[in-house]
């Protein structure tokens, strides 16, 4: 189908080729976006627990993100991987217990299981706020020796007290704290 349009004060058809050129210039301008939000996702190489899709995240021309309303940005780079010496820890006798370790926030939670191929538990889920698992499944599961290692994560962003918060006081109050690798364990299993 041909379309002819014809100018208001003549009888000469308005050629077709304008129309043309003004339907990939839109096409062009719908498809720019997208487009350069693929070409930089394929740049940067991606690693840890959560790899971004699109413009890295220290922003346009690398100047940081803005922030909103004076709070600081948000990031979603993963933490940095664990020393070796961590992951020796986590993984030395992994396979007697259900997770090597447990630690609020699933970020933090991801980066030990990556790093040493060992289930890790992420308590209180991905910002430490979701009330899983309770205080008392966790004593249970430690009594049971489910869990080795208990590690700080995240603090819970919340203001309310979580079952993160109870977690990691009581297990600070029970166990004896450990530096391995820079970062403080608690062993679960009383050894």
């Amino acid at each position: 189908m041909l379309l002819t349009l014809r100018g208001p004060r003549t009888d000469q058809p308005v050629r077709g080729h304008r129309v043309r050129v003004a339907a990939c210039l839109g096409l062009v301008a719908v498809l720019a976006g997208p487009t350069a939000y693929g070409v930089a996702t394929l740049e940067p190489p991606h690693t840890g627990p959560t790899p971004a899709a699109g413009p890295h995240p220290t922003g346009v021309f690398g100047r940081p993100p803005a922030s909103v309303s004076g709070s600081a940005p948000v990031s979603v780079t993963a933490p940095a991987p664990p020393p070796p010496v961590v992951v020796r820890a986590l993984t030395r006798g992994a396979g007697r217990y259900t997770w090597a370790a447990a630690t609020v926030g699933s970020v933090d939670a991801a980066g030990l299981q990556l790093a040493g191929g060992v289930p890790v538990m992420p308590v209180g889920g991905y910002y430490g706020t979701d009330p899983s698992p309770t205080l008392a499944r966790f004593k249970a599961d430690v009594a049971a020796h489910r869990i080795h290692f208990f590690t700080d994560g995240r603090r819970p962003a919340s203001s309310r007290t979580s079952s993160a918060d109870l977690i990691r006081a009581w297990v600070h109050a029970t166990f004896p704290a450990r530096a391995i690798g820079g970062r403080t364990f608690y062993d679960l299993t009383g050894g």
